[in-house]
């Protein structure tokens, strides 16, 4: 997990062998006047971060119909305008 303290510095190097980020709605996690929202926390976070990072995939907490993502699988994002998350292997063989 990446932990990161005042000041932005990031604990971890879980981000280093990313080449893109995939997260979900956030539902619910604004705060109530709106600032600051879950997006904007996030995309401070991740402003370094120099691949795609894709928000909104309905994975996780959501209400809507969800897709479930298999870890330890190859994946690929498609982030050019239509953003999307292509599996490329079997979850189980």
């Amino acid at each position: 997990m990446n932990r990161i303290w005042p000041g932005g510095k990031r604990l971890s190097l879980t981000f280093d062998s990313a080449s893109a980020i995939v997260l979900g709605e956030f539902k619910d996690c604004d705060e109530p006047r709106g600032e600051p929202s879950a997006k904007g926390v996030l995309a401070a976070l991740l402003k370094d971060f120099e691949g795609p990072v894709v928000y909104g995939f309905p994975s996780g907490h959501t209400t809507a119909p969800f897709v479930t993502l298999p870890f330890g699988v190859r994946a690929r994002v498609v982030a050019n305008g239509r953003s999307r998350l292509i599996i490329e292997e079997a979850g189980v063989e």
